[in-house]
C-alpha cells in the first residue's frame, strides 16, 4: 500500500463520515465504523517511517485528506489529524520504542492517541519517576492502540517546574520572530511571492507565536506567576 490516491479514497468515505457526524457529536467519540473505514485508506500511515511500511506523505497531501474528512465531520477530522501528528512524534522516539509502536499487530496502521497538554507532574523517584495528575484532553483515546501522555518534570520535593524554562521559550520565540520579520522586511515585496521561502517561514513563525507553549506573552505571564507564588497551572491564558 502507498499513499497514491489517499485523498480520493478518503473523499469516497465522505457520505459515511457525514452520515455519522451527529452520532459523533452525541456520543463524544468517532463511531467505530468510521474509524475503521479511515484506517482502511492508510491514513494512519501518513507519518509512519517508510521502513515500517509507512508513507511519509507530503504535508500538502495530508492537508487535502484532512479537508475531505472535515467536509463531512470536523470532529472526525480533528481526531484523525491529531493521531497523524502524534505518529510523527512517535517516529522521533528511540528505535526500540518505534519497533514497539509500528511492528505490533496493527503494523503501520497503528492508531496512536495523544495528550500533549501536560496536566500531570513527574517527580523523580528511585531512578525513575512517579507521575501524578490528570488532563482534560485525551484525543483519539477511544480507538488508540497506544496513547502518548505528557508530564511536566518537577523537583524531587514535588514543586512545579521552573518558570524560567517557559520564560526562555517565550523569549526565544520572540527573538526568532524578530529575525524573520527583519529578513522579510529586507526582502521587500518579493517576500510576498509564494515560492520565496521567507514567505512560508514568516507565516509559520507567526502561527507558532499563537501556540500556548511558545507564545511570548503566555510564557512570560506563567513565569511571573511562579515568581509571585501563584499557581502556574494555566496552560492557556
Amino acid at each position: 500500500m502507498d499513499d497514491a490516491g489517499i485523498v480520493e479514497q478518503v473523499r469516497e468515505l465522505r457520505p459515511l463520515i457525514r452520515r455519522n457526524a451527529l452520532r459523533a457529536e452525541r456520543g463524544r467519540r468517532v463511531p467505530d465504523e468510521v474509524a475503521d473505514a479511515l484506517t482502511g485508506t492508510g491514513i494512519n500511515r501518513m507519518n509512519v517511517p517508510r521502513r515500517y511500511g509507512g508513507h511519509r506523505t507530503p504535508l500538502g497531501v495530508q492537508v487535502d485528506a484532512f479537508a475531505e474528512i472535515a467536509a463531512g465531520c470536523a470532529s472526525t477530522a480533528w481526531t484523525t489529524l491529531s493521531r497523524a501528528g502524534v505518529a510523527c512524534i512517535a517516529a522521533l522516539f528511540p528505535d526500540e520504542a518505534q519497533d514497539d509502536f509500528f511492528t505490533g499487530p496493527k503494523g503501520p496502521d497503528v492508531r496512536i492517541g495523544g495528550t500533549l497538554v501536560p496536566g500531570a507532574t513527574a517527580v523523580p523517584y528511585d531512578g525513575g519517576y512517579v507521575v501524578n495528575g490528570a488532563s482534560g484532553f485525551a484525543t483519539g483515546c477511544h480507538h488508540a492502540d497506544w496513547h502518548l501522555l505528557t508530564a511536566a518534570v518537577a523537583a524531587a520535593d514535588g514543586s512545579p517546574p521552573d518558570g524560567p524554562i517557559r520564560a526562555g521559550s517565550g523569549c526565544l520565540t520572540r527573538l526568532c520572530k524578530e529575525a524573520v520579520d527583519l529578513l522579510a522586511s529586507a526582502a521587500g515585496a518579493s517576500s510576498l511571492q509564494r515560492d520565496v521561502p521567507v514567505q512560508r517561514i514568516a507565516r509559520d513563525i507567526n502561527a507558532l507565536c499563537l501556540q500556548s507553549f511558545f507564545a511570548p506573552s503566555t510564557n512570560l505571564e506563567i513565569h511571573g506567576r511562579v515568581l509571585s507564588g501563584v499557581d502556574p497551572g494555566t496552560p492557556f491564558l
